[in-house]
């Protein structure tokens, strides 16, 4: 496992894996251990964006984190009670039920991929948006429609998101964050008929 840690400079979140964060959380805790690390506002956390494929233990780790956090004595900045995070869930999945898409749309049809990735981006920030000064957990972020429409749909739709006002938005969310990143490559994937499936543990 790779320990290596940098702390982020004023354009670069900080990126740690999920294995280290578990390591971070057992040695010191995890409320201390993000206090130490991340980058911070004045009077709250930094917000936390868990990211990665799909079956890596994203919503795991946001569970964990949320029952870290649980309760105003455990929860605290800098030697001060602060409120619990928002915790933002399942936003690809609304989009999917409230636009009818599928997860074979993405590898069927360009298209529907490119739609429902901007409808993803858009769907991101409005949950961002609706957290407002709150600081928040997330189990994707603006980085994610980018990577399955570079993925899925090519360079170009890549590119057209990246020069959308609602990814600059995003991204400017992201570089004052603390990003996790879950590794594919365990052994409980399995298709839950919703998401995307890779075709191989080499594709995931």
């Amino acid at each position: 496992m790779d320990r290596h840690i940098s702390l982020p400079s004023p354009d670069q979140p900080l990126t740690i894996t999920a294995r280290l964060l578990k390591s971070w959380s057992t040695k010191v805790g995890m409320a201390s251990s993000l206090e130490k690390e991340a980058t911070c506002y004045p009077s709250r956390p930094s917000n936390i964006y868990i990211v990665g494929a799909q079956c890596t233990g994203k919503t795991t780790l946001v569970k964990s984190l949320q029952e870290q956090f649980n309760g105003h004595e455990r929860c605290k900045w800098r030697g001060n009670p602060i409120a619990q995070p928002i915790v933002l869930t399942e936003v690809a999945r609304g989009v999917l039920q409230k636009h009818a898409f599928t997860a074979d749309d993405i590898t069927s049809s360009p298209t529907k991929a490119f739609e429902m990735q901007r409808l993803m981006l858009e769907a991101q920030l409005e949950a961002e948006k609706s957290a407002g000064d709150q600081w928040f957990i997330s189990d994707r972020s603006g980085f994610d429609p980018i990577v399955y429409a570079r993925r899925y749909v090519g360079q170009n739709a890549a590119e057209r998101l990246l020069a959308s006002s609602t990814y600059l938005t995003l991204e400017q969310n992201i570089k004052q964050s603390l990003m996790v990143v879950c590794e594919a490559g365990a052994d409980w994937l399995f298709d839950d008929g919703v998401r995307l499936m890779p075709t191989s543990k080499e594709d995931w």
